[in-house]
Order: structure tokens, then C-alpha cells, then sequence
């Protein structure tokens, strides 16, 4: 289990609008919460990122 520390950093990596007095507010449960809605993003921007390069790959130049 990580710390409220560790999540809140976790936080920023991925969010570095994120400010560190703002998350203090909330519970480690939420920041829980948030950090694994933005590693979920995280994962299908990445997977986004794959089917375009694969996509774009797969074309031939003009």
C-alpha cells in the first residue's frame, strides 16, 4: 500500500498540474481513486499511440 506521499507523487508524474497542497485535501483513498483513473488513461493513450504508428505504417507516401 502506498503512502498519501507516494500517491500524490505519483499524481504529479503523471499530472504536473497537480500541486501538492491541493491533493493534501483529500483522502489516500481518493488520491487511490484519481491515480487509478489517470494510469488508466495513461494506458490507452499509449495504446492509441500503437494503433496510429501501426495505422500510419501500414500507408504508403503520396
Amino acid at each position: 500500500m502506498m503512502t498519501k506521499r507516494d500517491l500524490m507523487d505519483a499524481i504529479m508524474r503523471l499530472n504536473p498540474t497537480a500541486r501538492p497542497e491541493f491533493l493534501a485535501e483529500f483522502a489516500a483513498r481518493e488520491l487511490e481513486e484519481y491515480l487509478g483513473k489517470l494510469e488508466s488513461l495513461e494506458k490507452y493513450d499509449h495504446q492509441l499511440n500503437l494503433f496510429e504508428c501501426e495505422l500510419g505504417s501500414g500507408l504508403s507516401p503520396a
